[in-house]
């Protein structure tokens, strides 16, 4: 899965959220439909609003299993040794963490394999769908596809640049406008991506802070994707990926990130200003 980089905190909630149980029966969320979000209403300034919430039925899942591990209670039973005694307590479950229900995968359930566990066929293959470089002995391809950032390179940038046909307008941050636009060379070629443009063009010092996020962010999910090679079950977990960034410079000289756009429905969590959403 590959998930934008910009955002520290955006990039690791889609990290965790797509470690999902491989089922064949999920369940779909009655509250929210399968959704993973409900509307809630909010009164402000005399007027009604409806924002959507993460749902507090399926924890934003939309589908679900139950939890195996404590057959959807959400506790466990702990037994507590004091010398020649013996306590049971009830703890918060550790897979489910409390709710009683596991992410399910919408689609058929696919068979991973761990890295180190992978043929130089099936690593070629695997790669070869992430669009990176096939070519090399085993220790290379199985580096390759431990590397966390999705690039826009394979060596292109040493021949030429990657170019980029703006679309239009699209949206409008506290501090940035964002367009949208078409990959017309390059590996990306044909995808959509953004650009995303300071409003004060001072602040375009700011964008090393993005790029610092963005490595940040990556170790955090190399350590996790390492963590989820040495789980001992009948397929491997999935790993994560994240989309890298990359700093152009417009004809008008301002400096832009640029990175794939990526479709779905979002919902804001925290704002610059410290604003934060408790449903989430």
């Amino acid at each position: 899965s590959s998930h934008c980089g910009s955002c520290l905190g955006l990039a690791l909630s889609h990290a965790f959220l797509d470690t999902m149980s491989e089922v064949t029966d999920p369940k779909k969320c009655l509250k929210c439909k399968g959704g993973g979000q409900i509307l809630q209403s909010f009164n402000f300034m005399n007027m009604t609003m409806q924002l959507p919430l993460q749902c507090d039925s399926c924890g934003g899942a939309g589908w679900t299993v139950p939890c195996q591990a404590c057959q959807g209670q959400g506790v466990q039973i702990q037994v507590l040794r004091f010398g020649p005694m013996t306590q049971q307590v009830q703890v918060k479950c550790s897979d489910c963490h409390g709710w009683g229900k596991l992410a399910a995968a919408r689609q058929s359930p696919t068979k991973r394999k761990r890295v180190d566990d992978m043929t130089v066929v099936e690593m070629k293959e695997e790669l070869r769908k992430m669009k990176r470089k096939v070519t090399g002995n085993k220790a290379e391809l199985q580096e390759r596809l431990g590397e966390v950032f999705e690039t826009n390179d394979r060596g292109w940038v040493r021949r030429g640049a990657s170019a980029f046909s703006t679309i239009g307008y699209l949206e409008s941050g506290t501090f940035r406008d964002v367009y949208m636009g078409t990959y017309t060379k390059g590996p990306r070629k044909n995808l959509k991506g953004v650009y995303k443009v300071f409003k004060d063009k001072k602040a375009e010092v700011l964008i090393h802070e993005d790029l610092k996020a963005v490595e940040e962010a990556g170790r955090i999910i190399k350590a996790f994707n390492e963590h989820n090679d040495l789980y001992i079950g009948s397929t491997a977990r999935r790993r994560v990926y994240l989309n890298q960034p990359e700093v152009w410079s417009l004809t008008s000289g301002r400096q832009v990130l640029v990175e794939p756009f990526i479709d779905g429905t979002y919902a804001k969590f925290n704002s610059n200003s410290g604003w934060v959403n408790e449903g989430y």
